[in-house]
């Protein structure tokens, strides 16, 4: 059960308790026996009367994988300051808060190409020059040059086509960012468990996402205004 999904049910279904007048949100009840769910994240939140230690908020817009528009960011805006207190208290709580100042970089090679589902694409590399240049823009004249690059190559290392097949895009994108930007890359390939890749992409101070799900979620929830700087799609 990946933690991008399970968090985007979980705070789509907070907003919509919310918005409906419930007394109390209840989490998904499907855990898979993991404990960051079962353990980390909240079972239960008191919602009538509005309980003083959460920020109190105002549900806005509509939450849709493959819909953005204004009612997208509607959605996370007002929703944000509640998630984020939600999140903080759940990586504190798992001993997962992550604390790094080099710009992150999440690529996903699973879904994408490989089902050729219109919705799972890479980004063309001129994607990442853009993403270089809002970096020089966010942080006042300065280049781009070291980034984390999180990555697990494939979803079932079993099937080795596949793993061969993302083991070559990955080492191509390597290649340019070292070679032609000039970016000391770092990779982590299947380095951490899923909920600490989320923890570090949570925490850095500059997301890059390439449109996974993975990291679509912790740039929604905490890169925002003057904290966190998210690129993506």
């Amino acid at each position: 059960m990946l933690v991008g999904n399970y968090l985007s049910n979980y705070f789509q279904d907070l907003g919509e308790a919310i918005r409906t007048g419930a007394s109390w949100f209840k989490r998904p009840r499907r855990t898979d026996g993991m404990r960051f769910y079962e353990r980390c994240l909240p079972p239960k939140l008191p919602l009538r009367p509005w309980p003083p230690f959460l920020p109190r908020v105002k549900p806005a817009g509509h939450w849709d994988w493959f819909v953005f528009d204004n009612q997208t960011d509607a959605f996370w805006s007002s929703m944000r300051p509640l998630v984020r207190h939600v999140l903080d208290q759940t990586l504190d709580r798992c001993g997962l808060r992550a604390t790094l100042s080099a710009p992150v970089l999440h690529f996903r090679c699973a879904s994408a190409p490989l089902n050729r589902h219109s919705q799972y694409h890479f980004q063309r590399y001129s994607f990442f020059r853009a993403a270089a240049r809002r970096y020089k823009r966010r942080f006042k004249g300065a280049q781009l040059k070291q980034l984390h690059l999180l990555t697990c190559v494939a979803d079932d290392v079993q099937k080795s086509t596949q793993a061969a097949t993302c083991t070559a895009y990955l080492d191509d994108l390597v290649s340019f960012l070292t070679k032609e930007m000039q970016i000391d890359v770092r990779v982590h390939n299947c380095a951490h468990s899923q909920f600490e890749d989320f923890a570090i992409m949570y925490g850095a101070p500059f997301l890059i996402s390439t449109g996974s799900t993975m990291s679509l979620l912790p740039g929604l929830a905490n890169h925002g205004g003057r904290r966190n700087t998210f690129v993506s799609p």
